[in-house]
């Protein structure tokens, strides 16, 4: 199984826990038929009408549903679990089979491939205005400052409460939210939404996830918060309040406690894919995808997200391709989200080192820098490319992700320093949030060449 490590690490963190034999393995088994994506952007490329390119899609999700219905039929007959379907992003059945019977699952009709799951574990105050964030923000009455704009954090949640997000600021009410459930009037805010889709006990080992509505982080260590400040933090002032004013180049950092993130004024999407358990690992990256083509899953994509920041990634080397979850990254880009993900924390010392996903072609792959002096340079633990196996020039990107500073979980107003490439994937997520909003017919490939 494909190991995943944790990309944020600090220096004495165990890397990642040890693999046990798998009794099964979890699969993902791609069908023949197109998915809903693709079948969109061709069919709207071709000139329909937008009443009948949304008919066509419906008739085409039902076409997936039928053939997905009759292979899942067939599979549960020979005793193998089906756990999910997708079929936005790609048309495929993630089912968990022995090892020894994945070569048969190929052999069935309408399947087009079978490749392993991903298994992922989780790998700011001077940084912002370093990377020239305050000078997009502009004037008062100019600029951009992510306003309108949509970015999915993946990761282990995000605390709401925090003062960063617009919340009560308080430990108190971080301590008296219910994690398992959406207590009225606490969840979703102005500023914050998204989706648990792991649950509370979930661990990536055994497949078995308890979604629900609620993605407050409580993994013990913030990862998700942590990340979430840095792209689009509101900042929260020296009296301990959000900060609710406006954000431009003459912005004085001195009074706050935290300051802002890159795109302040961009709404944060919090899609949970880990359970509570610190350094557990998971397989439902491709669902939190999924939804960040179609968050209210109406097959109308259109509220597709803006900005995807993926602070995780996979074990480095020559690994096995992923061409259907290859597929998943194009078809997002080519939907317009633009997709950052990390190097990761390997060291640059070899080649061939950069994590999954920043090793697939529409995913931006951000290295950590560290200021050297008034330089910021590749920091020593950050993954040199190229990739494998497409050895394509690697990290695109470099950005600050040592002892960065940003919202603390469970603290209400307090921050912390993290150091690792996970902490410069958000700041090129928010810059090409600013980026979106200043030219916002712009493919996602075109934003990625402006970065």
């Amino acid at each position: 199984m494909l190991r995943v490590l944790l990309l944020w690490l600090v220096a004495d963190l165990p890397l990642a826990k040890a693999v046990k034999p798998a009794a099964t393995l979890p699969l993902l088994v791609q069908l023949e038929g197109q998915a809903l994506v693709p079948f969109y952007l061709e069919q709207k490329q071709a000139g329909l009408s937008s009443d009948a390119l949304g008919q066509a899609v419906q008739r085409q999700a039902k076409r997936i549903a039928a053939e997905q219905d009759a292979l899942a039929k067939r599979l549960e007959a020979d005793d193998v679990r089906v756990t999910r379907r997708y079929s936005r992003l790609v048309n495929a059945l993630r089912v968990r089979v022995a090892p020894e019977r994945r070569a048969t699952l190929a052999k069935q009709t309408g399947v087009k491939r079978v490749e392993r799951l991903r298994v992922y574990e989780p790998l700011t105050a001077k940084s912002v205005p370093a990377i020239g964030a305050k000078t997009a923000w502009g004037t008062r009455t100019t600029g951009y400052d992510g306003k309108g704009m949509r970015i999915a954090v993946i990761d282990t949640g995000l605390d709401y409460t925090h003062a960063m997000f617009g919340g009560a600021g308080t430990e108190k009410a971080y301590q008296s939210n219910d994690a398992t459930k959406v207590e009225e009037g606490s969840f979703p805010t102005d500023k914050v939404d998204g989706w648990d889709f792991a649950g509370k006990d979930y661990s990536g080992e055994d497949d078995v996830p308890l979604p629900d509505g609620d993605p407050l982080d409580r993994s013990g260590y913030g990862h998700g918060t942590h990340v979430a400040g840095i792209v689009a933090g509101v900042g929260v002032t020296k009296k301990g309040r959000p900060y609710d004013g406006d954000y431009f180049a003459g912005l004085d950092y001195s009074e706050f406690l935290l300051g802002p993130g890159v795109a302040p004024k961009a709404k944060l999407f919090a899609l949970k894919i880990f359970g509570d358990k610190a350094l557990n690992s998971t397989n439902l990256v491709l669902d939190a995808l999924e939804w960040c083509a179609d968050p209210n899953a109406d097959n109308d994509f259109a509220d597709r997200m803006d900005v995807v920041n993926l602070s995780l990634g996979s074990t480095l080397g020559l690994e096995e391709k992923h061409e259907a979850e290859a597929e998943v990254f194009t078809n997002l880009t080519r939907l317009g989200s633009v997709i950052v993900s990390g190097a990761g924390n390997s060291n640059n010392n070899n080649f061939y080192h950069v994590a999954a996903p920043g090793v697939e072609r529409s995913v931006i792959a951000v290295g950590s820098a560290k200021l050297d002096g008034s330089v910021y340079r590749m920091a020593a633990r950050s993954a040199r490319g190229p990739s494998s196996p497409h050895s394509l020039l690697k990290p695109e990107l470099i950005a600050p992700g040592e002892l960065i500073q940003s919202a603390r979980m469970g603290t209400g107003t307090g921050g912390a320093w993290f150091t690792g490439t996970s902490l410069a994937v958000p700041h090129v997520a928010g810059v090409a949030a600013l980026a979106r909003q200043a030219h916002p017919g712009w493919r996602a490939t075109e934003i990625t060449a402006l970065l």
